[in-house]
């Protein structure tokens, strides 16, 4: 070997170990970086500009496809619902004088018409069309498509509820046979009671107690009109029982306006708080009324009051 190479590989023990220590340093960092990419690898991806322009197509495909998809099933309801509608031809009928059947031919289910009918049987007959539309199974858009075919026989009606009434002879209750038409009776509004009030043709259980009810909170009726100041009590049934009742005025309840307080005045129907304070406090400025008239002077009675609640008034 010649001299000068001989001189080049020649190195010390220092030379040697250093040459070791680098090269052993190059090949830990040639194996770090080796096993680091793997390791811990960048999960980050960048989308090309094409790439999300793709996918935004394809989301913008699927939405219109659930769009025309929910529209096809909404089209399609519409079309059951429609030809549903086609099916069913109306015709003019009273409803206290069809069955089941023909509830059913109206487009209702089976148990919906016996709803119709038990509901029929509570109320003693549809009186009204309102009546028939308080029944829970036919909703607003069926009373719509019905309302113009109903027309009700109020003689029919009036001649079932004489047939289910209760005779009155000389202030005694006496059963009377079923389907005969009871002879009606004069009763006296302000002293009668539930059973006698039941012998009125058009009244039953309900209106019996309301009609007491409010004779209560009045002190009496002193006309007969004022029937219809009670809830759901029509002119019809008005028209039926005006010439089964009789008033005793003479029967009534007054009320003292020179003694009443308010919480006495205020509980009669046609006295709000406000006026009944307004009336004490003129009769403790002015001194006690002297005649009914001097109520006219209180600031809140006006003319319709006044003509309703005068009857119910005295100064002694």
């Amino acid at each position: 070997m010649p001299d000068f190479l001989k001189d080049f590989f020649s190195w010390s023990n220092k030379e040697r170990i250093g040459v070791i220590v680098l090269s052993t340093l190059l090949l830990a960092l040639f194996f770090m970086n080796f096993f680091f990419d793997r390791l811990f690898s960048s999960k980050m991806e960048t989308w090309s500009t094409d790439s999300l322009s793709y996918y935004s197509q394809i989301l913008d495909s699927l939405e219109k496809e659930i769009t025309l998809e929910q529209s096809y099933k909404h089209q399609k309801q519409e079309s059951i619902e429609l030809t549903e509608k086609q099916k069913i031809k109306y015709y003019q009928f009273d409803p206290n004088k069809i069955g089941k059947k023909e509830w059913i031919f109206f487009g209702f289910s089976d148990k919906q018409a016996q709803s119709i009918l038990n509901f029929k049987k509570s109320i003693k007959g549809f009186k009204t069309k309102d009546d028939l539309a308080r029944c829970y199974v036919i909703d607003s858009t069926k009373m719509d498509q019905i309302s113009s075919y109903i027309k009700i026989d109020t003689t029919f009606f009036q001649t079932e509820i004489l047939n289910d009434s209760i005779a009155i002879v000389s202030g005694s209750a006496i059963s009377e046979k079923k389907n005969k038409i009871k002879s009606l009776v004069l009763v006296e509004l302000n002293k009668a009671d539930s059973i006698q009030l039941l012998s009125i043709g058009g009244i039953g259980p309900y209106f019996s107690n309301k009609i007491i009810t409010y004779r209560k909170q009045l002190g009496g009726y002193f006309k007969k009109d004022q029937l219809l100041e009670i809830w759901n009590f029509d002119s019809t049934r008005y028209k039926m029982v005006y010439d089964q009742i009789v008033i005793d005025s003479n029967l009534m309840v007054k009320i003292n306006v020179n003694q009443a307080e308010v919480d006495l005045l205020k509980s009669h129907p046609y006295i709000r708080w406000s006026l009944a304070n307004a009336i004490v406090k003129y009769r403790l400025q002015h001194g006690i009324y002297k005649s009914i008239d001097d109520v006219k002077n209180v600031v809140l009675m006006t003319d319709s009051i006044y003509k309703k609640l005068s009857p119910y008034l005295v100064v002694d």
